[in-house]
């Protein structure tokens, strides 16, 4: 079975867990780095463009995920 990508997977209303890798370093509180924060917003963006609700299980990089797709309750709100 291949995988599909998100333009082959009809996304409208539905929750899209999304696996990332956001092991980013952290100094004193604050993220250091924040390059694979970064690199996961264009799939974000595809996600809600879509229709979909993307759901991002991690810590410590909520805030800055949010600040950089403008807000976006969701992203504080989907993370356990």
């Amino acid at each position: 079975m291949a995988w599909k990508t998100l333009d082959e997977v009809e996304l409208g209303g539905k929750v899209v867990l999304t696996r990332v890798d956001l092991n980013v370093p952290v100094e004193d509180g604050a993220v250091t780095d924040v390059t694979r924060i970064t690199r996961i917003v264009p799939t974000v963006r595809d996600i809600l463009a879509a229709g979909g609700k993307p759901e991002l299980r991690a810590r410590y990089v909520v805030a800055r995920c949010a600040k950089r797709l403008g807000g976006g309750g969701w992203c504080a709100g989907s993370i356990r």
